[in-house]
């Protein structure tokens, strides 16, 4: 029998372990600081209101509108027209902000309910609750988006607006470019944008659609919103991405959809000398692939899009992950990754951003489901880049964690329904969670410092020859397979073969393992 015994559940009561050093007590990770970035709709007493649509408003023509209207304004455009083109968000002076605005914005849900795009709205002229947006479309053939900022432009809010790309624009690079990856001095970067219940999409005859919104801004927001049909063959994609801002950013209540990452900061080098992006709060999403792009699966389209994960940092400092649902992703190797939903991992870029930092990251109340594998934390790139430490992961859910279904085929690798995979972060601390995993625990390939894990809940699995416990992490580095005692609930010393899949990396350290 290839699997003795899949899920048997072990409560992990008191579980603290240590790589590479003594147990001390674990820092806890910085929250962001976000509290001066306020995304509820501003008061417009005293705001001029100007109208735009195609015939008998104040103005036909957007650009133009948005080019002449001073800051403390409101453009009102006709929900259900369509205006083309790919439109510039210049800097102005003054004081307040610029809200376009769909007319029937007060017909979308109230703010802090997510838009969704289908839902019925039981008003005869706009049935759904997409008919009563006001939409944006950019018909460039060389990928240029709906909208861009100009350098240090600021306070401008989009409610109730269809984001998109015509039909026969198969290359898109982005719909929303919030600053630019070449901007390079912290006062050029755009500032103050809010995206409040926006429709943002792409659509299934492209080759390319890169990205919904570029967050290379500071003071930015994305609220309510719904992004999706973000793609490609063979090229990274994502609903959200950001290499060149500093933040602070806020991404609540969303869903955010995306082949490659759907969310992304990093990938590129930082052209602002030593940016790393900062204070971004990340709560209450739904990150998401639908099946229709997994090939071989019953509601597979025929497109075969690259895969990768739910969300990457591959830079990235005082991040909080809260109330998020990260949904379905599976190994699309050789050209995609390998099934994992969640990855840590530090780039430098090459040298570019030597100042890349994965640190001072929480994840809480988070639910994680229908993945190859849980989390991949690299801690470094090089011997010279930043370590990743201070990494807090607490109450959250991981269930159907499974190789079988979702890993890349390798049985017993180390993407094969494993939970954890890390190597040298420091100050990593696991408490309260509970995983349904088919794998192993822990798949541990380099030296990690004061890691600790207590009160989680996790899977043992039975693979034939060997059992893979819940202590990968814990045991000195230098041979694959060694004995150990361990404890099951009922506290009755067993002693097992447990195979630790460590990659032979010699290192000493003294371990305390109560199970």
């Amino acid at each position: 029998m290839e699997i003795l015994c899949r899920y048997v559940v072990w409560l992990c009561l008191g579980y603290i372990c240590c790589i590479h050093s003594t147990i001390v007590a674990q820092q806890f990770p910085a929250l962001p600081v976000t509290d001066e970035l306020i995304t509820c709709f501003p008061d417009t007493t005293g705001y001029k209101r100007f109208t735009v649509g195609p015939t008998g408003r104040d103005y036909s023509d957007l650009q133009r509108a948005i080019d002449e209207v001073p800051l403390g304004s409101v453009l009102e455009l006709d929900a259900g027209a369509v205006f083309f083109g790919s439109f510039n968000l210049p800097k102005k002076d003054g004081e307040g902000w610029i809200i376009l605005i769909s007319s029937l914005a007060t017909k979308l849900p109230e703010e802090e309910n997510r838009i969704i795009p289908d839902q019925p709205t039981g008003i005869l002229q706009f049935p759904t609750q997409k008919d009563l947006l006001s939409k944006i479309v950019t018909t460039n053939l060389s990928g240029l988006p709906c909208f861009r900022t100009s350098a240090s432009a600021h306070h401008y809010r989009f409610t109730g607006l269809e984001i998109t790309v015509a039909q026969n624009v198969i290359n898109s690079y982005g719909l929303m470019f919030l600053g630019s990856g070449t901007q390079s001095t912290p006062e050029s970067v755009p500032h103050h944008i809010i995206v409040d219940r926006c429709y943002i999409h792409g659509h299934s005859d492209a080759t390319v659609m890169k990205a919904g919104i570029l967050l290379n801004s500071s003071y930015s927001a994305i609220v309510d919103s719904h992004i999706s049909e973000f793609h490609s063959i063979g090229f990274d994609t994502y609903a959200i991405g950001g290499t060149n801002g500093p933040g602070p950013f806020k991404i609540l209540n969303n869903y955010l959809e995306a082949a490659g990452e759907n969310i992304l900061f990093g990938g590129a080098s930082a052209s602002i000398p030593g940016l790393v992006p900062s204070d971004i709060e990340i709560r209450n999403n739904h990150f998401y692939k639908p099946f229709s792009w997994r090939v071989g699966h019953s509601d597979y389209k025929g497109k075969h899009w690259t895969i990768k994960n739910l969300f990457e940092l591959k830079t990235g400092k005082r991040v909080w992950l809260d109330g998020n649902v990260f949904e379905n992703v599976w190994s699309d190797l050789p050209v995609g990754q390998s099934g994992y939903a969640i990855l840590f991992t530090v780039r430098t870029e090459g040298g570019g951003s030597p100042q890349a930092d994965v640190s001072d990251i929480t994840c809480t109340n988070n639910i994680i489901r229908k993945a190859g594998a849980g989390i991949s934390i690299s801690g470094r790139d090089n011997p010279g880049s930043n370590q990743s430490q201070r990494i807090y992961f607490a109450n959250n859910l991981f269930y159907e964690i499974d190789g079988d279904l979702y890993g890349d085929g390798n049985i017993a690798g180390p993407n094969d329904g494993t939970f954890l995979k890390i190597g040298e972060p420091s100050d990593v601390i696991f408490d309260h969670n509970t995983v349904l995993q088919s794998g192993p625990v822990t798949w541990a390939y380099d030296t990690t410092r004061n890691c600790r894990f207590t009160n989680n809940l996790f899977c043992l699995f039975f693979p034939p020859v060997v059992i893979r416990a819940c202590m990968a992490l814990v045991l000195p580095m230098g041979e694959m397979v060694l004995w150990q005692d361990i404890f099951p609930i009922l506290q009755t010393p067993i002693k097992i073969l447990t195979e630790i899949y460590l990659l032979r990396h010699p290192q000493t350290g003294t371990a305390i393992i109560p199970l």
